[in-house]
């Protein structure tokens, strides 16, 4: 299978999501922030984290349909 750029970005953007997701779900001794790495302007939100996390695993079924991503 050849190596797509657009399958390397989405890796990134699953694990950036669910990071994100455990940021926000998760309290005390794991984490001391309030915002994300990227922006001052994206706090740690639980509904944002669902639609982050839905749109990133949505957009990687659309990849793995048109075989840019791995098929395990």
């Amino acid at each position: 299978m050849a190596f797509y750029w657009e399958g390397l970005l989405w890796y990134f953007l699953l694990i950036d999501s669910l990071f994100y997701f455990i940021m926000t779900w998760s309290k005390g001794k794991l984490h001391h922030k309030e915002t994300h790495w990227l922006s001052d302007y994206l706090p740690y939100e639980k509904g944002f984290s669902f639609i982050y996390l839905g749109i990133t695993i949505w957009m990687g079924l659309m990849m793995w349909r048109l075989q840019l991503i791995f098929n395990f």
